[in-house]
């Protein structure tokens, strides 16, 4: 499962019980429905729109262009988390 060790990425700039939350949540309903819906994409565009399989290779190009864009924001906000972090513990330790 690549899905759980690459997630781990995810964790590094939140408290520990965000992540123990987050972790439930991905392994068990988003996990399950990623697996469900790819089902049900494919029997759409192959089975019922009859695209074959050029069709569903630019479906899945499309698919994703859309990922690439959610991992872009995602790590500008990653980004802005992180820096917001770093300054709370300069100022944190400046205090002492």
């Amino acid at each position: 499962r690549t899905f759980c060790s690459s997630c781990q990425v995810l964790f590094t700039v939140v408290s520990r019980e965000e992540k123990y939350r987050a972790k439930v949540v991905m392994d068990a309903v988003v996990q399950r429905l990623g697996d469900t819906a790819a089902a049900a994409v494919f029997e759409i565009l192959d089975v019922r729109l009859h695209l074959g399989l050029r069709g569903v290779a630019w479906a899945g190009c499309a698919a994703c262009g859309l990922w690439l864009a959610c991992a872009v924001r995602l790590g500008h906000a990653y980004h802005k988390r992180a820096a917001s972090a770093a300054a709370a513990a300069v100022a944190a330790a400046s205090v002492f």
